[in-house]
């Protein structure tokens, strides 16, 4: 994949993250009313159409992990592969998210526990706190994504190994099966059988590797050529009908269920194929994705303040949520408002290694 079809895909998945969560208040208004023809029903019909971004996210940062190492000519068979990129990594999101965590719990206000006056005192009373924070990605409800992309970056080393050897689509496969396994209903199905899996929280990094894995592999097996005449048109269909999919299984649930975080989130079977008809459309059109050079780095420069986009954009939703909660409105005031202050925070001349700890380009 190109470097241009990289960008837009991370517009395009940050842009549904915003949307996402500007519709929550149509989610639950459509599970107490299920009014089908009505803006709330609007709203949750492009709230579940965006649910393949954060996925897509972790496909995209596999992705690129691995065109940086084909680039650097790493293999990982040296131990100075392995610190140059953990070191690299630590630098650019351990170091971020630390001091992220702490500053949006220091702003939520009823976090930390005021204590003596003296800064030591407050960190050691409020250590708990933090740590906690920083084990749980929840020092604001989207700081989960730090989360899984620090356990995958773990792992990143051996799967990279892993995509380069002949058994690199075996395991690609038995990731996408293991997916099934962990994703619902597959947990109701199994206890009916008498079967019980382990629990694990959301952000645990069985979830998320096959996409995370999925980015790596067609890092190194480019398309070389897309399907011919009526076979490949199967490929614009399937996320048709995958979405269809999404949709009636969240509508069933919704008359099953009160609250739509039981149904609406990322880990279900039929996102799971929505997510990869998508990838397979891309994949295979990869090759022949050309736009003219100006569009090319209008989209560079939007991608390279998404990241910052995804820190900061309830920051701004927040500040324009008590004067609408409609999601027509808020959703492109809160993306309008992050881009700019992204865009501008990047034309700072200086400074790189301190705003780099803040998120921002």
């Amino acid at each position: 994949m190109s470097r241009t079809l990289t960008d837009l895909l991370k517009i395009i998945a940050i842009v549904f993250v915003v949307l996402i969560h500007t519709t929550s208040a149509e989610e639950h208004t459509f599970a107490r009313q299920h009014q089908f023809f009505s803006i709330d029903f609007v709203g949750v019909i492009l709230n579940q159409m965006g649910r393949f971004s954060v996925p897509l996210f972790v496909f995209l940062s596999g992705y690129g992990l691995a065109q940086s190492s084909h680039s650097r000519n790493r293999t990982f068979l040296a131990t100075t592969d392995w610190t140059d990129f953990f070191s690299k990594r630590f630098s650019k999101i351990v170091l971020p998210y630390i001091v992220l965590t702490f500053i949006f719990l220091f702003f939520r206000g009823n976090s930390y526990t005021l204590a003596d006056g003296t800064l030591s005192g407050f960190l050691i009373q409020n250590f708990g706190v933090y740590a906690k924070a920083l084990l749980k990605g929840n020092a604001d409800f989207h700081f989960y994504f730090f989360v899984i992309i620090l356990e995958l970056y773990v792992l990143y080393p051996l799967l990279y190994i892993a995509s380069r050897k002949k058994a690199g689509s075996v395991l690609l496969a038995l990731l996408f099966m293991n997916q099934f396994l962990w994703t619902y209903p597959s947990t109701e199905i199994l206890m009916q059988w008498g079967i019980h899996k382990p629990v694990f929280p959301s952000t645990f990094f069985i979830f998320w590797i096959f996409y995370f894995y999925a980015g790596i592999w067609i890092s190194s097996h480019p398309a070389v050529r897309r399907p011919k005449n009526k076979s490949f048109a199967l490929f614009y269909i399937l996320p048709a009908l995958a979405f269809s999919g999404v949709m009636t299984e969240y509508v069933y649930s919704s008359y099953k269920m009160n609250d739509p975080g039981m149904y609406n989130h990322f880990h279900r079977m039929t996102i799971v194929l929505y997510l990869s008809s998508i990838i397979l459309l891309v994949y295979w059109n990869s090759g022949s994705f050309v736009l003219p050079l100006k569009y090319s780095k209008n989209l560079s420069i939007l991608s390279s303040v998404t990241f910052f986009v995804y820190i900061y954009h309830m920051v701004f939703v927040r500040l324009f949520s008590p004067f609408t909660n409609n999601f027509l409105v808020l959703f492109p005031l809160g993306v309008a408002a992050a881009f700019s202050a992204g865009w501008l925070i990047s034309q700072i001349p200086r400074g790189e290694k301190i705003k780099a700890l803040f998120g921002f380009p």
